[in-house]
């Protein structure tokens, strides 16, 4: 396995290491269901299953286009080497960030410690949120073990546990889309309405989406 000796990485090459981001994302679409019903204009539960499906996958979908989460879930960022910038931070990939739970490493021992807090900082009030190191501590150091991914930053993302928390602007993109999503398994979508929907897409995405990544 090749070796990444930290004090080998220049600083900007340090701000762009590959990371693993791996998702725990609470569902959205049972809250979304009756106003979804109603968008549509459909009555009864027949096609909730369809519905629920189509909201899904949605979601999903302006979830990874924003780099958010909507509801409050969990995040965890993997990184080979320790992350940190020119500026001794590391930028969060997604938002909006509520708590940093836990920075894990691999030692050169392969045994999994827990970082002191007392080591970093972080910011949740910038988008993206940041993990600054502490006055005093290394951005060399503790050691790491070769694997891949063995650095672990840990936090809880997203809005909170309720629809009504999120941006109004998410629950509509959410809504158009899947109603496209609906319309078209139905065969009454056109390429007009592809087109539109996709503009409502992109003005909702840019709403949403901070600029500095």
């Amino acid at each position: 396995m090749p070796r990444y000796p930290q004090n080998a990485w220049s600083r900007s090459q340090q701000a762009t290491i590959p990371r693993t981001v791996t998702l725990t994302r609470a569902s959205a679409s049972a809250q979304l269901l009756d106003t979804f019903r109603d968008h549509l204009r459909v009555s009864g539960n027949a096609e909730d299953d369809l519905l629920l499906r189509f909201l899904d996958v949605a979601t999903r979908a302006l979830e990874d286009d924003s780099r958010r989460l909507l509801l409050t879930g969990t995040v965890v960022e993997a990184f080979d080497v320790w992350p940190w910038d020119w500026a001794n931070m590391l930028q969060l990939a997604r938002a909006p960030v509520v708590s940093v739970t836990s920075i894990k490493y691999y030692d050169i021992d392969s045994v999994q410690q827990t970082w002191s807090a007392a080591d970093y900082m972080v910011d949740v009030l910038t988008e993206p949120a940041r993990v600054v190191l502490a006055e005093g501590a290394t951005i060399t150091s503790p050691s790491l073990d070769t694997r891949p991914n063995a650095v672990e930053v840990s936090y809880r993302c997203g809005y909170g546990d309720l629809v009504a928390q999120l941006p109004p602007e998410s629950v509509n993109a959410v809504l158009v889309k899947a109603a496209y999503l609906y319309a078209r398994g139905r065969e009454l979508g056109t390429m007009a309405d592809a087109e539109g929907v996709e503009r409502c897409w992109q003005n909702e995405i840019r709403r949403l989406t901070w600029s500095a990544l």
